[in-house]
């Protein structure tokens, strides 16, 4: 995921959950950087759906592991297609 998708989730989030972002710049420039370092190695529709679902199915902000966790299971679905096949 490049830069500029990743600042589209994060405002995502935060438009959802006004509290997502500290008031604190510091504080706040803490948390972009950190889902940051984990938003990059996802792959970007895939996260926009599972953040989208959050926010239709939760009052509560998306912690990282709420989105990694959907991807890192559908992933492993796929990767055992491909190991095994298709079933029929």
């Amino acid at each position: 995921m490049d830069k500029e998708q990743m600042k589209e989730l994060l405002m995502l989030i935060n438009n959802a959950y006004p509290r997502f972002l500290p008031d604190d710049k510091q504080q706040a420039q803490a948390k972009v950087e950190l889902w940051k370092s984990y938003m990059k190695d996802w792959e970007y529709e895939r996260t926009k759906k599972y953040i989208r679902r959050h926010i239709a199915e939760s009052v509560f902000e998306p912690k990282i592991a709420e989105v990694k966790a959907p991807i890192r299971k559908e992933l492993s679905i796929y990767e055992k297609f491909e190991r095994d096949g298709v079933p029929y």
